[in-house]
């Protein structure tokens, strides 16, 4: 799994999509996906890993975000998790797009992270690892 919350206290659950057979996730599968979805009481986050990003792996995430959205499904960040870092173009193409459809939606700003890296989504520290 690639994210994690800092405070266990926090309930959560992790779906790997290739392998969900949960309903609604398994709708997401269809066509280009991201890698992972983390439930968080009725809320969701779409995380997408690479080794280093580039726009087939930003595609992937906008495609499951709008999958989602469609499913009505309340949709709280997409995070995109390097692991060896981005390089300058495809790290501006990615956020453009990605904060472009987020915006239109209200949504958290897009996360681009490295693995290792720890950040806020709201009031929730998480940390991107590949576990």
């Amino acid at each position: 799994m690639i994210l994690r919350p800092i405070k266990p206290s926090i309930s959560f659950k992790q779906i790997a999509l290739d392998s969900c057979i949960e309903e609604p996730y398994v709708k997401l599968r269809e066509g280009k996906h991201a890698d992972e979805i983390v439930e968080l009481g009725g809320e969701i986050i779409i995380v997408e890993k690479a080794e280093k990003p580039d726009a087939r792996d930003a595609q992937q995430a906008l495609h499951t975000l709008r999958r989602a959205l469609g499913l009505k499904l309340k949709v709280k960040a997409v995070v995109i998790v390097a692991e060896k870092g981005y390089s300058e173009v495809d790290y501006a193409l990615i956020t453009q797009a990605l904060r472009t459809e987020c915006f239109k939606h209200g949504l958290h700003d897009p996360l681009l992270k490295r693995r290792g890296s720890k950040f806020r989504v709201q009031n929730m520290l998480f940390e991107a690892r590949d576990c």
